[in-house]
């Protein structure tokens, strides 16, 4: 068994622009490999966009956005990544949290997320 402890002093990111259950996520499993040019001090932003794997994609590719920051710091190699597929998004927050804009093409591939 593997246990760590660490005190995390911000606040949690919510994406959704409309809160409640009007949201589908699924469940993605990717290697730690597979996102490193992505990680901000060993986490995965929320709202960053990534493929039908897992891979960040920003472009045709895009499948959905990350729910919520994904701490690969005590990785043992894979993480499981709640990706959102269908819903209303905040396009200021995945900005503020992902540091960066999605393209046309990317929000023209996630057809069932609404970008508000």
């Amino acid at each position: 068994m593997r246990q760590s402890s660490r005190t995390i002093f911000t606040q949690q990111k919510d994406i959704r622009e409309i809160a409640g259950d009007h949201y589908v996520n699924i469940n993605i499993k990717v290697a730690k490999t597979d996102v490193q040019a992505k990680l901000v001090e060993g986490v995965l932003p929320a709202g960053t966009a990534v493929d039908s794997t897992g891979r960040p994609a920003n472009g045709t590719t895009s499948h959905g956005v990350t729910f919520a920051d994904v701490d690969f710091n005590d990785s043992m190699g894979t993480e499981i990544l709640p990706v959102m597929i269908h819903g209303f998004v905040n396009k200021a927050r995945l900005k503020e949290y992902s540091s960066e804009d999605l393209t046309a093409e990317a929000i023209t591939a996630m057809n069932m997320i609404k970008f508000l």
